[in-house]
Formats: C-alpha cells, sequence, structure tokens
C-alpha cells in the first residue's frame, strides 16, 4: 500500500507539472526546490554533487527504493526535483518505508 502513495504523488507531481527531470535541470532551476530524489542507479559522481549542491541550497535529499523511470515512465531518468511543498510534506510524512534520507534540508516537514 505504502508504494502506491509514493507512486500517486509522484504521479500528482506530473500531472501538476511540478517535478523537475535531470540533475543538469535540477542546477539550472531558480526556484526553491524543497526535495530532490535520486534512485539506487544513481552513478556515485552525480551522487556526490548532489549531496554538495543540496547542502549549500538547502534541499532535502531523498533516496528512492523504487526505480525513477518506472514512476515517471520515462527512460534513463535518475533524478528529479519536486518543487510543490504540499506534495513534499506528504512524501516524506506518508512514505517512510520506499526512501532513504540522504540529507535533511533546512525546510523541516510542516514549516
Amino acid at each position: 500500500m505504502q508504494n502506491n502513495k509514493f507512486e500517486a504523488y509522484i504521479g500528482f507531481s506530473i500531472k501538476s507539472r511540478s517535478i523537475i527531470y535531470g540533475f543538469d535541470n535540477l542546477i539550472k532551476f531558480n526556484k526553491k526546490v524543497p526535495l530532490v530524489i535520486v534512485d539506487e542507479s544513481t552513478n556515485v559522481k552525480i551522487l556526490n554533487k548532489l549531496l554538495v549542491f543540496c547542502e549549500n541550497k538547502g534541499y532535502t535529499l531523498i533516496k528512492s527504493k523504487i526505480l525513477l523511470s518506472d514512476l515517471t515512465k520515462r527512460d534513463n531518468v535518475k533524478v528529479v526535483g519536486l518543487i510543490n511543498k504540499n506534495l513534499v510534506d506528504a512524501i516524506l510524512i506518508n512514505c517512510v518505508n520506499d526512501i532513504l534520507i540522504l540529507k535533511e534540508g533546512e525546510n523541516k516537514i510542516g514549516k
């Protein structure tokens, strides 16, 4: 059941166009990104760059146990950013079994 919630929240992000695909687009994006999600297949080099990037920006970085390519129905998706704060809070509260928090951002849940 939890797995379906995580998929649903990602689906809501896609429908509302509040998702950013890819590491390069994430770096170029000028607005605040409360949550960055990587999956198990993300390269270690990119993961290290993301850790530094999220530390500098104060973003929360999580690792999904489900491949992002499967969740987003797109090929070769390794990194996404979510910009809808309500969906981010819902994921962090309700989907703790499907994610691993790698770096907690400065914006706490509910703020």
